[in-house]
């Protein structure tokens, strides 16, 4: 949960406050590979306690009638904590959202993906209404195509091809395709 909070922050650009979540949860040498992204070590983000010496006159109710009026007190306050306490209570958020949401079995995914029939190639009889969604252009009558299984938004094959080589999810419904899944 602490490593996804700091991914989000990570990927937001706050790239602090995402190594301050990591040191914060004791994750430390992770915090030193997250700033070493920008060059930076943790000595740069974690501020040193302040010190603060003051001195009370023995007037005050707190002090006992042994002190000296002028004797120093020693407190110690902590750095400025609100970045570390909005990113705490984003934490809160993210495990209510997180526990709200039910997980899938690994099982009844893979059943999904049995259920898939093989989509067959398709040749264009006529230009068709809907786009590419890989090159984005005119699927036009005589040119090869396949949809997907899980959207059914078509793709040139070709195209489709070359994209399950960088990417094995559709392009337009994002889940997961392989070249199995067509008959040529």
């Amino acid at each position: 949960m602490v490593r996804n909070l700091s991914r989000y922050f990570f990927d937001s650009g706050d790239v602090e406050l995402s190594a301050q979540v990591l040191y914060d949860y004791n994750l430390i040498e992770e915090a030193k590979a997250v700033l070493a992204t920008i060059g930076k070590s943790i000595e740069d983000i974690v501020e040193p306690k302040s010190v603060e010496i003051s001195t009370f006159s023995s007037t005050e109710p707190f002090l006992s009638s042994t002190e000296s009026e002028t004797e120093p007190i020693i407190s110690s306050f902590a750095s400025d904590t609100e970045p570390i306490n909005d990113a705490r209570e984003e934490l809160k958020v993210l495990a209510s959202e997180e526990e709200a949401e039910p997980i899938e079995p690994f099982t009844s995914q893979v059943e999904k993906q049995k259920k898939i029939e093989p989509q067959q190639l398709k040749i264009a009889t006529v230009d068709l209404d809907e786009r590419c969604t890989v090159c984005l252009g005119e699927v036009k009558a005589g040119e090869s195509f396949v949809r997907c299984p899980h959207c059914g938004k078509p793709s040139h094959y070709s195209h489709l091809v070359e994209w399950l080589k960088v990417k094995t999810q559709c392009p337009n419904c994002r889940n997961k395709l392989s070249l199995n899944m067509f008959k040529t």
